[in-house]
């Protein structure tokens, strides 16, 4: 199960895309599957979701930002060739937490139950639910159809400002999602990716590699997990500076090689 994580600031906006008819006319019979309770109490799941009801689900899930007035903005970033990184050259608003699930399109479909208990303890897992209810975040996960390559998925949305006012903490969010979704594949009987958990490796995953990881307490090796992380950011990116920035924010070290007499061309 594949994450793809963004930032936004637009809460309606998300969910009017998300109940619309998408890009590719991909968007069939979209419904919630899971949510916070005042969601669900409002738009009940199940049901094909209207322009309305995005609006409601959308005005919902603002709420505790407009009460208090708290904002949150992240980096935006480009890249400079001089200084072969990514420098930041503005702020932009980001208090929308979106992240889809997909999986393998030969994985086939789940049912809406299976992805409602996926997305609750995903969102559990990822640190957004407080126990007591004051700092937990408003989140509603949202179903439709396939995307155009055939993958099932669902969308989560999270109010990154809290029941009482504060933000939710999202330090390294790309990496906790990898490790929450390794969980969740042995948890939920997914495909388990690169193999893990089936006694078998990839090619040069030494057994010294995996004996260190397995005192360490991790499921797979610094060699698995960075193959990990490169496939997931080559899967979620629309070119080479995409692909480079989500190394990053998993915290892979990584520089671009130019063409010899170029530092346009990678």
């Amino acid at each position: 199960m594949m994450p793809n994580i963004v930032r936004g600031g637009r809460m309606t906006g998300l969910m009017t895309y998300l109940a619309g008819p998408g890009r590719a006319n991909e968007h069939t019979n979209p419904m919630i599957v899971a949510g916070d309770d005042r969601v669900t109490f409002a738009v009940e799941p199940g049901r094909v979701l209207s322009h309305d009801d995005a609006m409601t689900i959308g005005a919902i899930m603002d709420q505790p930002r407009k009460v208090y007035g708290t904002e949150i903005y992240a980096a935006t970033k480009t890249w400079d060739a001089a200084k072969e990184t990514y420098v930041q050259t503005g702020t932009k608003q980001a208090h929308v937490w979106h992240c889809s699930l997909s999986l393998r399109a030969e994985e086939g479909q789940l049912s809406a139950d299976q992805w409602k208990h996926i997305a609750e303890d995903f969102v559990d897992k990822m640190g957004f639910i407080d126990p007591d209810g004051a700092k937990s975040s408003r989140w509603v996960a949202i179903h439709h159809g396939s995307s155009k390559n055939g993958n099932d998925h669902i969308h989560i949305a999270v109010q990154l400002v809290r029941e009482d006012g504060t933000k939710a903490r999202v330090f390294r969010d790309y990496k906790q999602a990898q490790d929450v979704c390794a969980e969740l594949e042995v948890q939920h009987g997914l495909e388990v990716v690169e193999a893990r958990g089936q006694g078998r490796s990839v090619s040069a995953d030494k057994p010294a590699e995996r004996a260190r990881a397995q005192r360490e307490g991790r499921n797979q090796s610094d060699r698995l997990e960075l193959r990990r992380m490169m496939r997931t950011a080559l899967a979620t990116s629309g070119g080479v500076d995409q692909y480079i920035e989500r190394l990053q924010d998993l915290g892979v070290q990584v520089a671009p090689s130019f063409a010899k007499g170029s530092n346009q061309q990678i």
